[in-house]
């Protein structure tokens, strides 16, 4: 099994390797999952720091006593983000 990175990196030494062994793989089609995999995850870890923060301002203002009712609108985590419905491949 190859790696991703080694994949992504050098598309052209795989390809050739692989013409060497009369072989053959979906590369194009592995490398465009691959990016798309990346860009979900970039996603989810941005919503995560999002949440993250508006977690920190509702703790803060809970210890400073003020009344909150501890779920910030949905704009301000990321919630209003359109998700595709399905992952097309």
């Amino acid at each position: 099994m190859l790696d991703l990175k080694l994949i992504r990196e050098n598309p052209e030494l795989v390809r050739q390797a692989l013409e060497k062994r009369h072989d053959s793989a979906p590369l194009e089609d592995i490398l465009h999952l691959d990016a798309q995999h990346r860009k979900f995850l970039y996603e989810v870890e941005t919503l995560r720091a999002r949440r993250k923060e508006a977690s920190r301002e509702i703790g803060e203002l809970v210890r400073m006593g003020r009344e909150t009712d501890k779920r910030p609108p949905p704009e301000r985590v990321g919630f209003t983000t359109p998700y595709p419905t399905a992952i097309k491949s």
